[in-house]
């Protein structure tokens, strides 16, 4: 594991420095003391910030062909993330299935363009990236695809159309020769794009080239260092093809699993270079795609990858790591992140790393075309219902409400030896300000005093688990997914209301292995 990143720390105002030490004075129980600037707003975290990415066949699979009975469950989940003014859940349908599908059938895309429809009142609710065939060596397939899903997309839906996936892994996947390498990207992206816009000539732009791994470094146990994206390929791609670029995107995952080489135990997600390595990575390459006027996307992510590892992927350390992670990318100028999640995987069965599961009738199964059998104990019902909703999508739900309408990350100086974190933004919309504590010490408990000046009223919202391991039991703001039948959380909100002891001063008591969200009114 790579060293973990520490963010630096912002010099404070002689009267933030004051009143910091008024707070500070005789509090010696404190686990942390946490500084915000509300003065100095700085990236907004983008509409469509927060989304999905689905195998082919899998996302068919989720949303439900309209023929047979669409799946109500995930389009309230859906909903539910998009209720705090975020914009529309981007939906990319990719991922390793790309490089293996073959021509569209009558109703690959109808489920997505249902889906569409359905959430798109009064404003649309969902975003869709699609994925084309680079793998196959095939340029007339590509663009035969392109055409049959634009053509049966409701117009608008689709964001971006991106060309294969992880092409830095196609010459050990054996998609192309040896050599190959990024002058054959190049020369490959160039020729789909324009096969693809000569079909179809009003049709989105393109993105890639959702690289596998991070230039220098492997894309999974075993594999030779990425040569891909580096900024000298970045500059190449976005300076020859930026009349069809729409964004640049890449992959991460923030390690192994057992089943593709890894050894993760309980609580690799609870480190700290868990949630800042990539996130590191990224920053010279979104302001290089910055310098050509093209945002940067995160365009699958994980936790663990092979299909995430039992005990830490499906465990509410994953809950904080999702919401830690978010905030780091936002952070770093990344326009969004889609986190993989699917429901069935051929490693481990029911996929485990993602966000939800559910039991689906056997003819959705037929229907989705999935390249994944059911896995073993699979009982298939007569209507979609709720399996799961995992620790994830509480970290989603978590930093959806955290970055309230497209809320601008703001400075936050942090004192503490714990293993803890603090973020804040500045949600425009109401001048009210969120401060997130993501405490991932598993021993650290005590006072958190905030300081939010000129900020004196604040509500506080706990999420919660047994212990950072449970399974089940999680609770953000006191409801739960757990007997949900619908995708609506389970049970009252409960929040508490908390008045500054100064201006701006707040002391909440925080747990090991939870986090709270405060939000500080004037």
């Amino acid at each position: 594991m790579r060293a973990a990143r520490f963010a630096p720390r912002r010099i404070l105002t002689s009267s933030l420095v004051a009143l910091a030490l008024s707070a500070c004075a005789g509090k010696p129980d404190a686990i942390a003391f946490v500084t915000v600037d509300p003065t100095q707003p700085g990236n907004f975290v983008q509409a469509g910030y927060i989304g999905f990415s689905h195998e082919w066949g899998q996302a068919q699979l989720l949303m439900g062909d309209p023929a047979i009975g669409v799946n109500p469950i995930y389009r309230q989940l859906v909903k539910n993330l998009a209720a705090h003014g975020g914009g529309p859940v981007s939906i990319r349908v990719g991922g390793s299935t790309t490089d293996r599908t073959g021509a569209p059938r009558p109703n690959t895309v109808t489920p997505l363009a249902r889906l569409y429809d359905d959430l798109s009142a009064p404003a649309p609710t969902v975003s869709f990236i699609l994925g084309v065939n680079l793998g196959a060596d095939d340029v007339g397939l590509a663009t035969r695809q392109a055409k049959a899903y634009l053509e049966g997309m409701p117009p608008g839906s689709v964001q971006a159309i991106e060309v294969g996936n992880e092409p830095d892994t196609y010459e050990s996947q054996g998609h192309r020769r040896a050599g190959w390498g990024w002058a054959g990207y190049m020369a490959d992206f160039h020729e789909w794009t324009q096969s693809i816009k000569k079909a179809v000539p009003d049709g989105p732009k393109f993105t890639g080239p959702a690289n596998a791994g991070f230039p220098g470094t492997p894309p999974a146990e075993g594999m030779p260092a990425s040569d891909f994206g580096t900024t000298e390929g970045l500059t190449q791609l976005l300076s020859t093809e930026k009349d069809v670029i729409g964004f640049v995107t890449q992959h991460a995952y923030t390690g192994g699993s057992s089943a593709c080489g890894g050894a993760p135990a309980p609580g690799f997600l609870l480190e700290p270079g868990s949630a800042t390595e990539d996130p590191k990575l990224v920053r010279p390459l979104v302001a290089l795609a910055r310098g050509g006027v093209k945002p940067y996307r995160i365009g699958e992510m994980n936790s663990i990858l092979c299909a995430g590892e039992p005990g830490i992927s499906d465990a509410f350390e994953a809950a904080l790591w999702t919401a830690d992670v978010l905030f780091e990318y936002a952070a770093a100028g990344v326009v969004g992140v889609n986190l993989h999640t699917n429901n069935w995987n051929a490693l481990r069965g029911w996929d485990i790393s993602g966000a939800f599961l559910f039991d689906v009738p056997e003819a959705q199964y037929t229907a989705s075309a999935t390249e994944v059998a059911p896995p073993e104990g699979n009982t298939f019902t007569a209507d979609y219902q709720l399996r799961k909703v995992l620790p994830a999508y509480y970290g989603l739900w978590f930093f959806t409400e955290a970055t309230s309408n497209q809320g601008q990350i703001l400075p936050v100086t942090l004192e503490t030896t714990a293993n803890l974190k603090a973020w804040a933004t500045l949600d425009s919309s109401t001048g009210d300000v969120y401060v997130a504590i993501i405490n991932k010490d598993q021993t650290a408990t005590g006072t958190v005093r905030m300081i939010v000046p000129g900020y004196p009223l604040g509500r506080v919202k706990r999420l919660l688990a047994p212990s950072f391991s449970a399974t089940e039991g999680i609770t953000f703001g006191g409801q739960t997914f757990d007997g949900s039948t619908d995708g609506n959380p389970v049970g009252t909100e409960q929040s508490e209301d908390v008045q500054s002891k100064q201006n701006g001063v707040f002391e909440i008591v925080v747990a090991p292995t939870s986090a709270v969200l405060l939000q500080a009114r004037r």
